[in-house]
């Protein structure tokens, strides 16, 4: 087992700055796409329910019992169920949107650990370099294809269980002889499994079934009940009901988003920070190839 000279390892090591490393992605883009994708799954609903509003509100039944009902006192009811249900969806969007954030957050940290780990070993002997470099590649090839889709149905791949564990071990074994390199390096380390954790932890909150079937059962009361709230101009009848008919429907597309932050959607969270990391490592590798012959 290879002894490291303490001295002259900490002066080939330099630790660069995370603001050296940024990468700037096509985020705008990428939002634009995200919103553009909701709005057209919110295209079909339009249409069918324009046509169902068409058809009831043409029809004799319609004429003859809704329109010449007394239904003074429905806008007021109407109004009074739509403030429960905005207060429900109100509460939901925000406890998820923070756990959105929180899990966003967790990703993002945790390819920061793997960078800054990266990084302090990019310096020492080739050896070393390559070996943990190869282990962080591994760790990151995973869980771009298979990490976070696991994370998101609550399961533990062992492929990546076994990846940590075989870069611990080798960290382990380097440094078992010196121990004045393995608090450092273990501490960074900690701080990757620290990330990993809060990201399963984010990733397993989920809003309850019962709240939402609660909301489900809310966007069918809001719609249904809107066709029975009387405006005698069907053109004025049709913008009051097909807007509160969408607003509910996209309420139950963003409540549905948030609690599945992983699963693709309208907008999820995506792999992008693990595959810059890895192009990020596999360009140093290409450049430490070249600077070596």
């Amino acid at each position: 087992m290879r002894i490291f000279n303490l001295t002259k390892v900490k002066k080939s090591i330099e630790l660069p700055t995370l603001e050296e490393n940024i990468v700037f992605n096509p985020l705008l883009n990428d939002q634009t796409a995200q919103m553009a994708k909701f709005f057209y799954k919110i295209i079909p609903f339009v249409a069918i329910f324009s046509a169902v509003f068409y058809l009831f509100r043409t029809s004799d039944y319609y004429t003859a019992k809704i329109l010449s009902a007394s239904l003074g006192g429905a806008a007021t009811l109407y109004g009074t169920i739509g403030s429960m249900y905005g207060l429900i969806a109100a509460f939901v969007i925000n406890r998820q949107w923070e756990q959105w954030n929180n899990l966003e957050d967790a990703v993002k940290s945790e390819v920061d650990a793997l960078e800054r780990f990266w990084l302090w070993f990019s310096n020492f002997p080739k050896e070393t370099r390559d070996r943990v470099q190869m282990r962080v590649k591994r760790y990151l090839e995973l869980m771009i294809n298979e990490g976070l889709q696991l994370s998101a149905d609550g399961i533990r791949s062992q492929a990546i269980e076994d990846a940590l564990n075989s870069l611990h071990k080798t960290v382990y074994h380097m440094f078992k002889e010196d121990q004045s390199l393995m608090s450092p390096s273990f501490g960074l380390f900690a701080d990757i499994l620290k990330c990993r954790s809060d990201r399963l932890r984010y990733s397993s909150h989920k809003v309850p079934r019962v709240l939402v079937g609660t909301l489900v059962f809310g966007v069918f009361l809001m719609v249904g009940l809107s066709f029975f709230v009387v405006i005698k101009n069907i053109f004025f009848d049709y913008i009051f009901t097909i807007g509160i008919g969408t607003l509910a429907y996209m309420i139950y597309l963003v409540v549905g988003d948030l609690n599945n932050p992983l699963r693709p959607g309208d907008w999820h969270i995506t792999t992008r920070d693990y595959k810059d990391l890895l192009k990020r490592i596999e360009a140093a590798e290409t450049i430490q190839h070249m600077e070596s012959k």
